[in-house]
């Protein structure tokens, strides 16, 4: 892969991340709705730029760009573990709520009703 294909496929899918990250700030049921769609895009074009190691030696703009990916996969990563506590806290909460507590002191669990989401 010539340096500059190699610098194009970063910016592209750190513009991949970008959009993720945007969806993940914004927390919309409608935007969080086409997230994972997003995150397998951005995993399709990270997969696609996968080089051996050493490839982009010497390549200041790939570098510079395969760092700010870097950085774009970090804070997707930590939207998704927050999202991820946020939800199961609260799932904490309703559980002592509904079903008090269990014999060792925990919340008992939260069993959410299933939903079914119908569009036509």
């Amino acid at each position: 892969m010539s340096q500059g294909v190699l610098t194009k496929r970063l910016r592209a899918a750190a513009a991949h991340m970008d959009r993720v990250i945007g969806v993940l700030t914004a927390a919309s049921p409608e935007a969080l709705e086409g997230c994972a769609g997003l995150i397998d895009l951005a995993c399709r074009e990270i997969r696609a730029v996968a080089v051996p190691p050493g490839a982009a030696k010497g390549d200041t703009a790939a570098l510079a760009e395969a760092q700010r990916l870097r950085n774009r996969i970090g804070s997707a990563r930590r939207l998704l573990e927050n999202a991820y506590q946020f939800h199961a806290r609260w799932g904490q909460i309703l559980g002592a709520r509904t079903g008090g507590y269990v014999a060792g002191g925990q919340a008992a669990p939260f069993r959410a009703a299933s939903r079914l989401w119908l569009r036509g």
